[in-house]
């Protein structure tokens, strides 16, 4: 609801807009001299940002999608895992065997679902590439399991083997699966050989300014090194090796959304500004900006003005010609090193200024492919790929479904009128 004071002190109702589908629980609201913002969020999960500038307002709804990934894929097991409140589900992807039709062959088959008896919701969880064990953390304790399959039910019996005494936000199973990395609640780097008895722990204290912290977390395929993100897109990349120092990457202005080895010589991160998408490779000992990254301009301008930011990027059958990227309601690749050709592109039309059309012009551009039909999307990776077949998995959580998981009463709803 908008009201207005008049002249006389007096406060009269202006008009009032829907933004969100049930009951708004938080509001903010922040004001300088150029802009006003509002921001609501509430049961549908949904936050909504309202923008006051000079030139008029406007209204960004995000997509009702984590700030943080709770999806991961083990690809040789062909297992998913899902992680939600204090609650873990498994299942398995199971095998495409006619390429054509295979949306309507897949099923999902669930292989364990746990609830932790804690009050405290799962700030992370990781799964080894075999699907052989599950570490499951809070922000107080960690958990490790092993996952045996039980040839009867098809199901996973679990079984516990230890747990840390303290906990982790970020935690990921090198590719061997035989060493764990975690970063603690104070951005401690830890690597823990699980599997060898007599090895060490090590532990790697975050070297950032105060009030920084790490954000992204990737190992690279053959386990030799490292690397992380912290809240100041300040990029590290360390090897296992404790006697060599770490490398740290050119710190971009804008905000580190995703952080991937491509390859164990071609590392990958994405910006907050723009979508933009860096490449840096292993040449000589050192991590060189690959050349098409120097110049912003590069990027698809399609890309450049979708509005949800790049969530992660990932390759196919090892070809690193082409890039794939995707965001919470969107898909895309790029041929960094493909040929111009002269495309019409959209131009981002000015802030406040709402158009049904935007305008179109003509401009050269490496090869891409975007498409927008995926919505609420909380993971998409490369399950299987040859030379001839692409096997992707798409994990989608489309708002209908939220909205049906909502049990509670609206407080407040118009019987009459709009």
């Amino acid at each position: 609801m908008r009201y207005r004071r008049l002249q006389n002190g007096k406060w009269v109702h202006v008009d009032g807009k829907t933004y969100h589908q049930h009951d708004v629980r938080a509001m903010a609201s922040f004001e300088t001299s150029e802009m006003r913002m509002i921001c609501s969020g509430g049961v549908d999960r949904s936050l909504s940002v309202l923008t006051f500038t000079d030139r008029g307002e406007n209204l960004r709804v995000l997509p009702p999608v984590p700030q943080e990934r709770v999806v991961k894929l083990a690809s040789e097991s062909r297992i998913l895992l899902n992680w939600s409140d204090n609650h873990i589900r498994l299942w398995r992807v199971e095998q495409i065997t006619n390429h054509e039709f295979a949306g309507e062959q897949i099923e999902n088959r669930y292989l364990l679902e746990m609830e932790l008896n804690h009050e405290e919701n799962i700030s992370t969880a990781a799964i080894s590439p075999n699907g052989e064990y599950l570490l499951i953390a809070t922000l107080t304790f960690i958990k490790l399991f092993a996952l045996t399959p039980d040839e009867a039910t098809s199901k996973l019996t679990v079984e516990q083997l230890g747990e840390f005494p303290h906990g982790a936000r970020l935690a990921t199973f090198t590719a061997d699966g035989d060493k764990i990395v975690l970063v603690t609640p104070d951005s401690e780097v830890q690597i823990h050989p699980f599997l060898d008895p007599d090895a060490m722990t090590v532990q790697l204290p975050f070297s950032g300014d105060r009030g920084d912290y790490i954000t992204q977390i990737a190992v690279s395929p053959d386990g030799v090194t490292f690397a992380f993100a912290s809240s100041t897109s300040m990029v590290v990349i360390q090897s296992f090796d404790p006697d060599i120092p770490p490398i740290m990457l050119p710190q971009p202005s804008s905000a580190v959304t995703s952080l991937t080895f491509l390859t164990p010589e071609l590392i990958s991160l994405t910006l907050a500004d723009r979508n933009r998408l860096l490449l840096f490779e292993h040449q000589d000992g050192q991590w060189e900006l690959h050349p098409w990254c120097k110049n912003a301009e590069n990027m698809p301008a399609q890309i450049v003005i979708t509005v949800d930011k790049c969530l992660g990027t990932f390759i196919t059958n090892n070809d690193t010609s082409r890039i794939w990227m995707w965001g919470a309601n969107w898909l895309a690749w790029i041929q960094p090193d493909g040929q111009k050709t002269i495309q019409r592109v959209p131009v981002d039309p000015e802030e406040g200024k709402k158009e049904m059309k935007k305008e179109m012009i003509l401009k050269e551009e490496y090869p891409h492919w975007i498409n927008y039909r995926y919505r609420e999307v909380l993971l998409v990776d490369c399950l299987e790929s040859t030379s001839e077949s692409i096997e992707m998995v798409v994990v989608e959580r489309p708002r209908h479904e939220v909205l049906e998981d909502i049990t509670e009463p609206r407080f407040y709803r118009h019987d009459f009128g709009s």
